[in-house]
């Protein structure tokens, strides 16, 4: 961070070869993280693209400040625009976002399934 209460302490120093940084980095190894279950699931519908097609089943997972994590089981490209509609109750909150990272669903339950993660940054 540049900042001026910065200015006067030194960077930390680390030696990445020290035995005991290698032995607990070795045990993290091949881990991941993800968000999925640490908030409420909610059924959505998306409309990928600028033309807003057809509505799309899928679930948001996790959403905090402009961020929004979603799992469908079909492919949408990256920097894609979709609209998000959050189902809430009688009404439905309409969000516009654009996918900023995707990849297959890692967890066990997702295999087989199809099941894509999508991050999405609010517009």
């Amino acid at each position: 961070m540049n900042h001026p209460s910065n200015a006067n302490k030194p960077a930390n120093k680390v030696d990445w070869d020290d035995p005991q940084l290698q032995s607990l980095l070795g045990k993290i190894e091949g881990w991941s993280l993800e968000n999925r279950e640490a908030h409420p699931r909610r059924d959505v519908l998306i409309q990928v693209g600028w033309g807003a097609g057809g509505d799309r089943k899928a679930a948001l997972v996790w959403k905090r400040d402009k961020v929004m994590v979603l799992e469908a089981d079909f492919m949408i490209p990256v920097g894609e625009q979709v609209q998000v509609h959050i189902l809430l109750g009688d009404s439905t909150q309409v969000v516009w976002a654009v996918v900023a990272d995707a990849r297959q669903g890692l967890r066990s339950c997702d295999q087989g399934t199809g099941t894509r993660v999508y991050w999405l940054h609010e517009c």
